[in-house]
Parts: structure tokens; sequence; C-alpha cells
């Protein structure tokens, strides 16, 4: 994270260039996606016992996402500077995501435009998440987060191909730019909710 960090201040014209590209509506379509996301889940965890279940069980009771969880526990420290150390690393987070979206969104969605491989793609991308030790319900709902993407992606790529002639990397390019905007927006307003939740730890 600390390269990342250093390579994330070496080049801020990325960041810009990714936030340049959000619009009002933009947020209004992932808050919608996060609210489907997040829906899909707690039905899972209420009716569907063993999807409350991540290998983080094996280490907790509680579980858990394996990254998040020795910060999030920081947040309920009974020394209370150190309640900052949550609220500081996600606001981090937050300033790498165009960098760790850009990996994710190259790995899962560039190249990808029928709607066999955006589906295989999506189910792959959720299910990726499970390396982090969160409850199964988690993963399978960000396959909808991975297809939403798929085709934003796709839809990208589809209205730029006319202007491209034979120049398929303009298309790509525009489209690998759209898709990691809207992950972006998508990381950082569930960090955000994060934030206010460790927020009210302090009070």
């Amino acid at each position: 994270m600390v390269s990342m960090t250093r390579d994330a201040f070496a080049d801020l014209s990325f960041i810009s260039f990714i936030w340049k590209r959000v619009r009002p509506k933009m947020c209004f379509e992932v808050f919608g996606i996060l609210f489907l996301v997040t829906s899909t889940m707690i039905l899972l965890l209420m009716f569907v016992p063993f999807m409350r279940i991540g290998w983080m069980n094996l280490f907790s009771a509680e579980g858990g996402n394996f990254i998040l969880k020795p910060f999030t526990d920081l947040a309920e420290s009974p020394q209370y500077f150190l309640r900052f150390i949550p609220l500081i690393f996600l606001v981090v987070l937050m300033f790498l995501a165009p960098f760790i979206v850009k990996v994710e969104e190259e790995l899962f969605r560039y190249g990808h435009m029928e709607w066999g491989s955006v589906s295989r793609q999506s189910v792959k991308f959720g299910l990726i998440h499970l390396v982090l030790g969160i409850p199964l319900a988690a993963p399978l709902a960000l396959i909808i987060l991975g297809f939403f993407l798929g085709y934003k992606y796709r839809k990208a790529y589809m209205e730029t191909l006319p202007y491209c002639g034979e120049d398929l990397n303009m298309a790509h390019a525009r489209a690998m730019a759209t898709s990691i905007a809207y992950h972006t927006v998508f990381d950082c307003m569930l960090f955000v909710f994060l934030l206010a939740g460790l927020a009210v730890s302090f009070f």
C-alpha cells in the first residue's frame, strides 16, 4: 500500500482524469446498485444460514474482512487516539481507489463484450472477494456490481466504436475509463458509509 500511495502521488493526473468523468447521474446510478447489492447480501444472510460463513470465521467468531478488521477493531479501542487510525486508513483507501479499481477493471472487464463473457467475468469478479474472508453472501451479491460494470464497459465501448475507425484501442480506453469511474464511485460511496459508522464510535 505504501508503494501504491507513492505511485498515486506521482500520477495525480490519473486521479483527476477519473473524477472528472463522474457526473451526478452516475452517483445516483451507483447508489441504486449499492442499495441492490446491500439488500441482496442482507437477504442472503437472513434466510440462508451458511451464507454467513467466510474463512475469517476460522479465526474470529464474528468473521469480517481480513484487511479492514484490524483497523475497524481499533474504532472501539479504549485509547481514544487509536480510534483515528481506521478513519485515516479509509481516507487513504478513498484516495487510492482509482488505482485499486484500475487493476480490477483491467482484469475483469477489459476486452469482454459478449454477454456470455460479461456474465462469466461478473461471477469471477464477485467470487474473487472470497479471499478477503467476508461471508459468502457478500461476494455473491457483488456479482450484481460486476454485471453492472460489465454493462457500462460494453455500452461505452459500443458508443465509441463508430468514431474510432480501425483504432479499437481508443474504444477500449474510453470503456475502461467509464467502468473505472463507476467502480471508483461505488467503492468511495461504500467507504463514506463506513466512515460515518466509525465516526459514531467517537461519541
